[in-house]
């Protein structure tokens, strides 16, 4: 059994100037829907017209790669440096194992245009049109149909775990499942725009953002009760294409004036509370990834790719509380069960979560933190992991599982 004690004071959130993203060379001027890294210097970016966009550099020099296949690409995910996945119109789906070197084209059973990737523990979901929503668990070899029972264009989804999801279409409405998908419930934010991207930041803290399709204005909307209700704020002359926390606090909405085709990246470090307009002489932003804390990419029309490499994610606020004694064990994990054990009785446990993310800094597991002895089964490869306890926005306590 391995003791983590851990000493710590109260601590506020600070901002630092404003942050700069300087656009990147990329060698195309083709709209680009997507860019993911899944480390620091390897990263890809995909676009209308078979365009594949690959850099090894941390985004220095970008060189083109090709697929074999005629379509306009709409996501593109990597497991690792090496096995990834693209989407695109007609029903496209590709699979790399060596790069993007080669490219390989699954076997879904649908036939409509595909929009987005998403992934939790080892199950990936694939958005679309018509209604289509999908999931394997063997890397692709085989899908399962998750349909909500509609046939709107599903944008994209996300899953706190195995059994709780959502996913949002293009008429507004937000969809929920707490059973892995074989059922779903509805909310409608109060809107009909585009609900392009949704992200939570907790169990029961969550984002969702889109806009109208002339750019009137991007809504954002916002639940602090699982989805139950949803608050709504509108920024005009905006289409929010994509959302991001790097953090419980911490988040980026990345869009801009579709009509203008000008970008418009807005910052909150109070976990939504308010969002800043961050500088951003550039075209209209549609995808983003953030490969560290500090590190975020954009990508939207004509070629553009945006880098920043000094993001401020402040300090936050961490839970006032002189001493945490928390066992965490068997530590290292060979089958991937850990018991968390807080030896404290006198704190309250309200509302705690307990957060897993792996070394490239993505969350890949959460659960509550039910009492003073909770036992948790993320079901992960073998790795090492970081991990968060948190209450609400507050950091209770922090450190590393192993499983080996």
């Amino acid at each position: 059994m391995k003791s983590l004690l851990v000493i710590l004071s109260f601590v506020f959130v600070f901002q630092l100037n404003a942050q700069n993203w300087t656009p990147v060379t990329t060698g195309t001027t083709e709209f680009l829907y997507a860019v993911y890294f899944p480390d620091t210097l390897i990263g890809y970016a995909v676009g209308v017209n078979n365009t594949i966009i690959k850099t090894t550099d941390g985004g220095t020099t970008w060189t083109p790669l090709s697929s074999g296949i005629s379509a306009d690409f709409t996501d593109v995910y990597f497991l690792n440096k090496d096995t990834g996945f693209v989407t695109g119109a007609n029903n496209v789906l590709l699979k790399t194992k060596n790069g993007g070197t080669t490219w390989t084209s699954l076997a879904t059973g649908v036939t409509s245009n595909l929009t987005r990737i998403s992934k939790y523990g080892n199950i990936i979901y694939v958005t679309g049109y018509i209604g289509t929503f999908i999931k394997s668990s063997d890397e692709g070899l085989t899908w399962t149909d998750l349909s909500t029972g509609t046939a709107y264009t599903y944008n994209t989804c996300f899953f706190n775990n195995s059994s709780t999801g959502y996913v949002v279409d293009q008429v507004g409405n937000i969809h929920k499942t707490i059973d892995g998908g074989n059922t779903w419930s509805t909310k409608n934010g109060g809107t009909t725009a585009h609900l392009q991207s949704v992200v939570f930041t907790s169990a029961n803290t969550g984002y969702v953002v889109g806009g109208t399709y002339n750019s009137t204005y991007g809504v954002i909307h916002k639940t602090t009760d699982a989805g139950n209700t949803w608050s709504k704020q509108t920024i005009p002359y905006n289409y929010f294409s994509n959302i991001r926390f790097l953090n419980a606090n911490v988040g980026f909405i990345i869009g801009g004036d579709g009509n203008a085709d000008t970008c418009s990246i807005y910052k909150t470090m109070d976990a939504g509370a308010n969002w800043v307009l961050e500088n951003c002489s550039s075209y209209r932003m549609y995808g983003g990834c953030f490969p560290s804390s500090h590190i975020g990419f954009l990508c939207g029309s004509h070629g553009t790719i945006l880098k920043n490499s000094n993001i401020d994610v402040g300090i936050g606020e961490v839970y006032n509380n002189s001493e945490i004694n928390l066992n965490v064990y068997p530590n290292p994990s060979h089958d991937s069960r850990f018991t968390f054990e807080l030896n404290n009785n006198s704190l309250q446990i309200n509302n705690w979560v307990i957060e897993i993310f792996n070394i490239m800094g993505e969350k890949v597991y959460q659960s509550e933190f039910l009492n003073s002895k909770t036992e948790i089964n993320p079901d992960l490869p073998c790795g090492l992991y970081l991990f968060k306890v948190n209450n609400e926005n507050k950091l209770v306590t922090s450190g590393k599982i192993l499983i080996d």
